[in-house]
């Protein structure tokens, strides 16, 4: 389970593991000074090679340079329970009591992270989910000083800058994450557990991982979506979250904000938000304190193998929904297009054409470079402002499913009765009346009530003329389909058994 990485405010030590931690330390002692293996106070200290030392001084000479600036934050947010009504009122009032009210209750919720220093004159990098809905956020700085701040959050990028009222403050840099490489150092700074000024060492394991994390509340409106995020083995822990991922020059390349645990903690699996991405936030925050985002109105996939041989493109954002009345349906952009270039920008997966479209500023119009059907073509489009209420998400992505023999689906050619059953916007189309469960479609994500358009590239116009073209699919073959749900247009591929 991926989870964020700021812990509440507790602290929790074993006595029992400390004692017998001491007793075992006692016992090898003892057995040391039986045995004449303890080193006497004339021995000489080991001469550990120069390249041992090398490392040792640059993780020495980081820790000088980067520990200054890290920061420990403390949010804490008031809670309101609106209380209740006993529901049996009866029960009591036939006893000569009355019903037992619960009124509106308030308690703290207090949290803890981390963050880093990004200029001198008090502000501060951090995560969005450590300070989100804060009433009060404490900044304890590496020599013990403590200041109230002020919050500037972007929930979206799940990054938020935090003002405090000091100045000449110590910074660090931010590096250029485009360049950092698989099997490098990585130093992890931080507050684990409340621990101040912990640094922890490894290497970025690996780049480009993306991530859908829910939040502490569970709530559908407490979902981040990360396209883009470094992989990292040095120790991150609950409290680490915002706290800066650093390279051997002292360098941010990323900010920690989750890891991949069964228990909560350190696995040997971290993910850092990339220092390219933290200081375009970063910048927009501190400016104009808040976040402009193109928006196209797509979800894009990156082409793999099976798609390169389907579509004929070896590289690019292959589009797997599109909504209605967005730029992207406006300029003519299909599911099962391949963009290959975003204006001047070559796109090459998913995340590229996330970051082109997030960075170009709403009016602007971008000539966009697309496949389909291995033909290449442009086509202008005009960027908008993301709205505030994304309804499409990567959460809206079909996935492709691993484990078909068959589609598992019932459909029918469209009609005003199964329009109205299934609340349909059109009485045309092939309908999917009834997924089963636990069969291949359901698992691919389809649902009653979607409407095929096309079927391995061919237009739909028949329920016979689909019950045609599926027997022609062989076992161990991927399989395409175009559906419509509500406004929106999916691709789904499944892969018969």
């Amino acid at each position: 389970m991926v989870k964020m990485i700021s812990t509440p405010r507790r602290r929790t030590f074993t006595i029992l593991g400390a004692v017998v931690l001491l007793a075992i330390s006692a016992i090898a002692f003892a057995k040391l000074r039986t045995t004449g293996a303890s080193a006497g106070p004339d021995q000489p200290a080991l001469r550990p090679p120069a390249s041992v030392l090398g490392i040792q001084d640059a993780f020495v000479q980081v820790a000088k340079r980067v520990m200054p600036a890290v920061v420990s934050i403390t949010s804490r947010k008031t809670i309101e329970n609106q209380g209740f009504n006993f529901p049996n009122s009866n029960f009591f009032q036939q006893f000569g009591f009355p019903a037992p009210q619960i009124g509106p209750q308030h308690f703290t919720q207090v949290a803890s992270g981390s963050g880093f220093i990004v200029r001198s004159d008090g502000y501060i990098l951090t995560n969005d989910h450590v300070v989100n809905g804060a009433t009060k956020v404490t900044v304890r700085l590496s020599d013990g000083r403590e200041f109230q701040g002020k919050v500037i959050p972007d929930f979206s990028s799940d990054l938020a800058i935090v003002k405090i009222p000091a100045d000449n403050l110590p910074t660090v840099q931010l590096a250029d994450s485009s360049k950092v490489s698989v099997g490098q150092w990585a130093l992890a700074f931080g507050s684990p557990f409340r621990m101040y000024n912990t640094m922890t060492a490894g290497i970025i394991s690996a780049r480009g991982r993306h991530e859908t994390i829910p939040g502490d509340s569970g709530t559908p409106n407490d979902v981040r979506f990360y396209p883009d995020l470094l992989q990292t083995d040095a120790p991150i822990n609950p409290g680490n979250s915002g706290g800066p991922l650093v390279n051997v020059y002292g360098q941010v390349v990323g900010v920690d904000v989750a890891i991949e645990s069964p228990t909560g903690t350190y696995a040997g699996i971290g993910f850092a938000i990339p220092s390219n991405i933290a200081r375009n936030i970063m910048d927009q925050l501190i400016t104009h304190g808040k976040v402009t985002r193109g928006f196209l109105g797509v979800v894009p996939k990156t082409v793999t193998a099976n798609d390169s041989n389907l579509y004929g493109v070896s590289r690019g954002a292959l589009i797997a929904a599109v909504n209605d009345n967005t730029p992207a349906s406006q300029a003519g952009i299909h599911v099962q297009d391949v963009i290959t270039r975003f204006g001047n920008k070559p796109i090459n997966n998913a995340k590229d054409l996330y970051e082109a479209v997030a960075n170009t500023h709403p009016g602007t119009t971008v000539q966009v470079t697309i496949v389909r059907n291995h033909r290449t073509i442009t086509l202008p489009v005009t960027v908008e402002l993301r709205p505030k209420n994304l309804e499409l998400s990567q959460n809206n992505m079909m996935g492709t499913s691993s484990s078909l023999s068959k589609l598992g689906i019932a459909i029918a050619d469209n009609s005003s009765q199964l329009a109205q059953r299934f609340n349909l916007s059109t009485t045309t189309g092939v309908v999917i009346t009834q997924v089963l469960p636990g069969s291949p479609a359901q698992q691919a994500g389809l649902q009653a009530g979607d409407i095929i358009e096309r079927f391995d590239q061919q237009s739909i116009t028949s329920a016979a003329q689909l019950q045609s073209l599926a027997k022609k699919s062989g076992n161990g073959n991927t399989v395409t389909m175009v559906i419509r749900r509500g406004n929106q247009r999916m691709l789904v591929q499944i892969t018969t058994d």
